[in-house]
């Protein structure tokens, strides 16, 4: 009858429906490696340009570049009695954190310096000590110490400025009584010179915690 025919056609679609499932099961399906056909193949990003390896390599390649006019300008780093190039070769290959590579550029920029014959050139205008009101001005600093729970006061006074330009903000540089110096910001040097004219002993509440929370952040530093 009509409901043994389609139940003897479910079983045998069944029975297929597994075999097939088993033999999907060994066969391994092989995926094909990703390549990045969009890039040359010498601009394709691999592992090794990546982290502390990434960074050596680009180390390294800088230093090679830079050999043939360290040659030309007769400088220590290729001195055969000196060993210099053959030690941050070495130093440079051993490396396994970010901060080691840091001393490798580090020492390879000194040792470029020492050709240096022309002056530094800054990208900024230099700082200037005329045509601004707060010039000669005294302000007044407040600096938490975190050990003794309490405020550290100090005055300045400022002695020259740099004006705004492009993304770079306006500084203003003081000099503390006890010698130290530090460029402000223009907010800074607003409340400071408030702080100095208003004789206050503290900083405002509205300020305190920002300053706590720098100090804070110099002592995780050190």
């Amino acid at each position: 009858d009509e409901a043994a025919e389609a139940a003897a056609l479910s079983e045998a679609l069944g029975a297929e429906a597994r075999a097939a499932a088993a033999e999907c099961a060994r066969t391994r399906l092989v995926q094909p490696k990703y390549e990045n056909k969009q890039l040359k193949k010498g601009e394709r990003a691999e592992a090794g340009h990546l982290g502390v390896e990434g960074a050596r390599a680009e180390i390294g390649a800088l230093e090679q570049a830079l050999l043939p006019g360290l040659r030309a300008a007769g400088s220590r780093w290729v001195a055969p009695k000196a060993r210099i190039r053959v030690r941050w070769l070495q130093s440079l290959d051993e490396a396994e954190r970010a901060s080691e590579l840091a001393a490798s550029l580090v020492e390879l920029e000194q040792h470029l310096r020492e050709l240096q014959s022309a002056a530094d050139v800054s990208e900024r205008k230099p700082w200037r000590s005329d045509a601004h009101e707060w010039l000669g001005r005294s302000v007044r600093r407040f600096f938490w110490l975190k050990s003794e729970q309490r405020w550290l006061c100090t005055d300045a006074s400022v002695g020259s400025w740099l004006p705004a330009e492009g993304s770079d903000v306006a500084l203003w540089h003081v000099t503390h009584d006890d010698g130290d110096e530090e460029d402000l910001e223009e907010h800074e040097v607003a409340i400071a010179l408030e702080h100095y004219s208003e004789g206050r002993a503290e900083p405002l509440p509205s300020e305190a915690g920002a300053l706590k929370a720098a100090a804070e952040d110099e002592d995780e530093d050190d």
